[in-house]
């Protein structure tokens, strides 16, 4: 199937940017690239295409149910008329209401199938003596359901959860979040990016202000070595590590330098420039964290440092969409340490379409692997998990973690920890080298409580 390439999506020129914040502008013709099959045959019975469909609404049908062509979902339809027809002629279901076609087809319920259910409800108890009286009322229905909070989204209503999704940290104008503007160096100086950039500064500082490149525009593997060896140690595992995109990190600091022309690129070296150095002399190091906490959520695309078979995944994108709410989640339910699961649990009762795997037996499914009796490895979870805090939330200083021994008993929660019951589905913890097994769990750090000043904070 041709997949349509949206604002959010890594840009096809590879450079790991989102395309809106790429190439997207350059597209004169459309305002999205299509990257079509390789071959273009057709159906021999009907003549009909197996890419996309012509239709783009029966394409984002066929995404939002995730079917892989029309004649799936057209097959499934039938399934479901058929079931309906059948239960509702039984005598006990007059009347009543029953399975959605989303949740007959393996997908879940979601907000607007409950929010479909409750304005059936209301219908039935009201009479109307006009289209038109019917039409202002479903108006002001759907206008106080979406200002009103709901308790999947953790107080947040519809259109305030549709601004966090849709709109970048810079455009949200503060009507639901804001950064502090007295943020002090010492806040932001322990912030691991932070520290991997003023440590390649020294690196330049070291090496004459310069820092040589490959004829392909890389660092040269002595550099990225070094760079390696200072944050990551004699790890024998990872002695092969000798190019620049090996090292996300590393990839999204030079990305980071580039887009804000603090660095000078030249054919066999680069630079800083004159604007780093006044940045450095003046020791401006606060605003060099705001600056590469936009564009960490804002600019570089997150699935640009996922696995090839795993960036092909569109719901993983949704990852990077979702990281305002995501620290929003922190902010309200981990100002004491949780564990991995718990996160997962509360960003999926918020998204349940986001994880096709924990919401639906797919058996198909090439991401749901078994190993004997091992647990499913989900790598939608291990993927939301691995990216947003490890890359995104670590590496701005956000959260710390600590690692808690999981006892001969899970079920039974240590006195100074939350429930404990949900260590079991993720990860069955770590071996440590003492034969202990244990879990992460995590918590929003200082910075995170005084860098983001959300809509509900008494100080807003």
């Amino acid at each position: 199937m041709s997949k349509k390439i949206g604002r959010n999506d890594p840009c096809p020129c590879g450079s790991g940017k989102k395309y809106k914040k790429c190439c997207m502008d350059k597209d004169k013709k459309n305002s999205n690239i299509f990257q079509f099959p390789n071959s273009g045959s057709t159906n021999g019975q009907n003549g009909s295409s197996q890419g996309a469909p012509d239709n783009p609404d029966m394409q984002q049908l066929l995404d939002m149910f995730g079917f892989s062509s029309q004649e799936e979902m057209d097959r499934s339809l039938k399934d479901y008329e058929e079931w309906a027809e059948k239960t509702l002629s039984q005598p006990d279901m007059q009347g009543q209401n029953i399975t959605s076609f989303s949740e007959f087809s393996g997908r879940g319920a979601n907000l607007a199938t409950e929010t479909l259910k409750e304005i059936s409800g209301r219908l039935s108890e009201m009479e109307f003596s006009s289209k038109e009286e019917a039409d202002a009322f479903l108006k002001q229905f759907n206008k106080e359901h979406n200002s009103s909070p709901q308790d999947s989204f953790l107080g947040l209503s519809p259109n305030q959860m549709k601004r966090l999704l849709q709109s970048d940290l810079v455009d949200l104008g503060g009507d639901l979040v804001r950064l502090n503007e007295k943020l002090q160096v010492s806040d932001v100086v322990e912030a691991p990016m932070l520290k991997k950039l003023r440590y390649l500064f020294d690196m330049f500082k070291e090496n004459g202000g310069r820092l040589p490149l490959t004829q392909s525009g890389y660092l040269r593997p002595v550099y990225v070595k070094q760079y390696h060896k200072h944050f990551y140690g004699e790890d024998p595992m990872h002695t092969w590590v000798k190019q620049e995109n090996q090292v996300r990190d590393l990839v999204f600091l030079k990305d980071f330098l580039t887009d804000f022309d603090l660095i000078n690129k030249r054919v066999t070296f680069m630079e800083l420039s004159d604007k780093t150095q006044a940045y450095i002399d003046k020791g401006e190091w606060s605003l060099l964290y705001i600056l590469m906490l936009f564009h960490l959520i804002d600019n570089i695309s997150w699935s640009f440092f996922l696995p090839p078979r795993l960036a092909e995944i569109e719901e993983l994108e949704f990852i990077q969409d979702s990281a305002l709410f995501s620290l929003f989640m922190m902010k309200k339910k981990a100002v004491n340490f949780i564990s991995q699961q718990k996160i997962y649990d509360y960003f999926i009762t918020a998204f349940p379409y986001y994880d096709p795997i924990q919401n639906a037996e797919f058996s198909d499914n090439a991401l749901k692997i078994r190993f004997s009796d091992a647990p499913i490895l989900n790598m939608y979870k291990i993927s939301y998990l691995n990216l947003f805090l490890d890359f995104f939330a670590a590496e701005a200083g956000l959260i710390e973690e600590r690692e808690r021994e999981i006892k001969n008993d899970p079920n039974t929660a240590d006195s100074d920890t939350e429930d404990m019951s949900s260590w079991k589905d993720l990860s069955q913890g770590t071996l440590t080298a003492d034969g202990k097994r244990v879990f992460k769990e995590y918590r929003i750090t200082p910075l995170c409580r005084k860098l983001f000043i959300w809509f509900d904070d008494p100080d807003f």
